[in-house]
């Protein structure tokens, strides 16, 4: 088969074949989303926790998040752990959109599908792309990720309870408020990525610019700004 054909799939064909295997889920206001993970360190989960995700600048498939719906692929991330680092499998909901295939090596589209209009390029299994022949997707935009649970590489849910983040229904919640007076305001209920948005920063007061010791550090002693942290 050539590169050519092998590629040339209808809208319906491309559907059929992507979910092929996949877990449906749905979120609170009924959007579905496809079930996939994403191995990393534990200091990393508690970054996308906190932040979202941060797209990777370049890869297989160009700039995105990567992700799979193989958890056994998925556990083999990070490729190698430094002294006193620990692994943690994200579980995903993954509202995919538009998908684009990337079947062979070299493909016309295989940095640049996102510049077609495409949300995720997916990789199918067994095309020769991955050594293992396990599938993988780039995702260009991390709002379309949610993190349900946060797993050990045996499949139970890790207890984040030390770092102050608790599972709930619709995802992890943000770590608890201190009183305002110490430099935190109580979390507002609106909707983000990651189920409810974290308290933002109030002016200092009472001379407790941070919080004060004791308190979870997650994942550094003071959170700092960062773009990719869904408001």
């Amino acid at each position: 088969m050539s590169d050519h054909t092998k590629s040339n799939f209808t809208k319906m064909d491309l559907l059929l074949d992507f979910a092929v295997g996949l877990e449906l889920s749905r979120d609170r206001n009924g959007q579905e989303g496809y079930i996939m993970y994403h191995g990393t360190t534990l200091q990393n989960a508690l970054n996308i926790l906190h932040y979202g995700f941060k797209p990777s600048t370049d890869g297989m498939l160009g700039p995105g998040v990567y992700v799979t719906r193989s958890f056994q692929k998925a556990a083999a991330y990070p490729k190698s752990l430094r002294l006193g680092e620990e692994q943690a499998i994200l579980r995903l909901r993954v509202r995919v959109g538009k998908v684009k295939r990337i079947d062979y090596q070299y493909h016309p589209q295989q940095k640049t599908w996102y510049q077609e209009g495409y949300d995720t390029a997916w990789v199918p299994p067994n095309c020769g792309m991955v050594p293992s022949g396990l599938e993988e997707n780039c995702v260009r935009d991390p709002r379309r990720i949610e993190v349900l649970d946060v797993l050990n590489s045996d499949g139970s849910i890790k207890n984040l309870s030390t770092f102050g983040f608790m599972p709930g229904p619709i995802g992890y919640l943000c770590p608890p408020s201190v009183p305002s007076m110490l430099g935190y305001s109580r979390p507002p209920s609106v909707p983000s990525m990651l189920g409810y948005s974290c308290p933002p920063f109030v002016p200092p007061m009472l001379g407790y610019p941070y919080p004060p010791p004791g308190f979870p550090s997650y994942p550094y002693p003071y959170p700092t700004p960062n773009p990719f942290w869904a408001p």
